[in-house]
């Protein structure tokens, strides 16, 4: 089976079969070709950074993807069926217990397949583990290939093999059809975002949920690596906006800067306005106490007119200098100047609705009359 599988394919991310026969004993043999140095997947990919780790995936994908294309379901995808030569290509070999979705390759494989549980149980989809493996489309290998992702990229297989061990194989097929795998993020948090979305999506239970091909979780795992929106992501405008921003990185920080130019610029005119502002303010509440003392003083020395008008100055440049308000206000009833005001002021009426706090405001108004 593994021979006429084999000689159906042809693509640099699959093993070749370079020759097959029978020996002399009626045995079939088959030769493949030699991956130099090779090692499983996740032994290769643990060296490598997050991303490298995903781009060598993409390659897996694009490998299993052709296989379908031509009708060909692994059914046993594993770390240890993925290997990555000297030169980081990778090999995806023994499709021993491989299908033909288009054409029988044996009578006796269909026959030998039907109603079994084929496959490794950490990389098993569900379907597989209900027992209805010879049913099995190529959503089952997209779903062992997201197990296989999430042990490259996280350390560990979704379902370990100690939640099992005491139950026996029973037990291991009743977690791959029913146990939801760990979040990948609470085993990497760089895993958070678009790479769980992805994982989560390929190893869903239902095979409906899964992606379509693995051209497509490919495809979705290439347009991580740009920053371009992936097909399983929730499609809110905040996480469209984000990866827009990260295909466009250069032109980004470059707005970016200049947004930032100008609201420095805008708080520092700002900073100077109210700095500027804060002086006036300064120095008419300083004027305004310089008056309201040479006022004190021309009161001690019997020169209440003049102290007055210092008075009213006092009000004029600082309108909150309620002291001095308060001392015209009290200078202006006991004195003559309310019958000589033109027009002459009821005082006992001024003072009864006037509000001491805001005295200064009113008698503001007040010294601005030319008559005072």
């Amino acid at each position: 089976v593994e021979r006429r599988t084999l000689a159906l394919l042809d693509h640099p991310g699959i093993e070749r079969v370079l020759d097959e026969g029978v020996t002399e004993d009626g045995r079939p043999w088959f030769a493949a070709e030699w991956v130099e140095r090779a090692r499983g997947l996740t032994v290769f990919g643990s060296a490598l950074p997050l991303d490298e780790r995903v781009r060598l995936f993409v390659n897996v994908c694009e490998a299993v993807a052709h296989a379908h294309v031509r009708g060909i379901i692994h059914r046993d995808l594993k770390p240890s069926n993925i290997l990555v030569d000297t030169k980081g290509q990778v090999k995806v070999i023994d499709f021993g217990i491989a299908r033909a979705t288009e054409q029988r390759l044996t009578e006796s494989s269909m026959v030998t397949l039907a109603g079994q549980g084929l496959g490794t149980p950490e990389y098993m989809s569900p379907e597989q583990a209900s027992g209805h493996g010879a049913d099995a489309d190529t959503r089952s290998d997209i779903y062992s290939l997201g197990a296989i992702l999430f042990e490259l990229l996280t350390g560990q297989p979704p379902l370990r093999r100690e939640h099992w061990e005491k139950g026996g194989l029973q037990e291991a097929l009743r977690c791959v059809r029913e146990e939801a795998p760990e979040r990948p993020s609470a085993l990497n948090r760089a895993l958070s975002g678009e790479l769980e979305w992805i994982l989560l999506k390929a190893m869903e239970k239902d095979p409906a949920r899964r992606y379509e091909t693995a051209a497509a979780l490919g495809r979705d795992l290439a347009s991580w690596l740009d920053g371009s929106t992936v097909l399983a992501a929730p499609p809110s405008r905040r996480y469209q906006l984000r990866c827009l921003l990260r295909r466009h990185r250069t032109a980004a920080i470059g707005i970016a800067a200049v947004l930032v130019s100008l609201l420095i610029g805008l708080a520092g005119t700002t900073t100077m306005f109210f700095h500027a502002r804060d002086q006036e303010q300064e120095a008419k509440r300083h004027a305004s106490r310089g008056d309201q003392l040479t006022a004190e003083s021309l009161f001690e020395n019997e020169q209440r007119v003049r102290a007055m008008i210092h008075l009213a100055r006092a009000i004029r440049t600082d309108p909150s200098n309620h002291t001095a308000a308060e001392r015209l206000l009290a200078e202006m009833a006991w004195a003559d100047f309310p019958r000589r005001a033109s027009p002459p002021i009821d005082m006992d009426g001024f003072i009864r609705e006037a509000d001491f706090s805001a005295s200064g405001e009113r008698l503001a108004v007040l010294c601005h009359d030319p008559t005072f």
